[in-house]
């Protein structure tokens, strides 16, 4: 009985783990998040130049001045999102870091995630990855174009707390 419980929460784990991989999302959702990006600081750099040339008792120097704390606040922002943008967040999406120090096969990646990755971070912390793919295997777009993944958070989080469900299961099992 004990086990087939354990092929049972070993059989979950790989399930729930292809869950996880299965949140990969799409090249479109990551092209509108870069687009609500730009659009956003575009819209907020020409208000702001709007609202400071129409005061027309503000000098030249201070419209300069406020553009570059705009500039500096973006920037700031984006550095406390750890390299994301709001587009992403608005769009729902997160990097999971993942680091290889040569090109990997799918199934070595999966075994790597599987062993090396901390699925514990946060599920609202943001993380950025780069990964090589070996050439034989067909990936997403932003693994081509940027080598990273990018991940759905919707159901990234209800296959997360499967997946920790079930390593915990397996543990107890193992240990009794």
């Amino acid at each position: 009985m004990n086990h087939t419980k354990k092929e049972y929460y070993k059989q979950r784990v790989e399930e729930s783990t292809a869950d996880l991989y299965e949140t990969v999302t799409n090249y479109e959702r990551m092209m509108i998040a870069k687009a609500i990006d730009i659009s956003l600081f575009l819209s907020g750099l020409f208000i702001i130049s709007w609202l400071l040339i129409v005061s027309h008792w503000l000098p030249n120097l201070l419209i300069g001045a406020a553009i570059v704390v705009y500039i500096g606040f973006y920037v700031l922002l984006r550095g406390l999102l750890h390299g994301s943008t709001v587009g992403y967040l608005i769009m729902n999406i997160r990097f999971v870091n993942v680091k290889t120090k040569k090109r990997v096969t799918l199934k070595e990646y999966f075994q790597y995630i599987r062993k090396s990755t901390r699925l514990e971070v946060r599920y609202s912390q943001i993380f950025k990855y780069y990964l090589l793919y070996d050439d034989r295997y067909v990936q997403n777009e932003p693994m081509k174009k940027y080598g990273m993944i990018v991940v759905d958070t919707k159901k990234y989080k209800r296959f997360y707390n499967d997946y920790q469900n079930n390593i915990a299961q397996l543990q107890k099992l193992q240990h009794a």
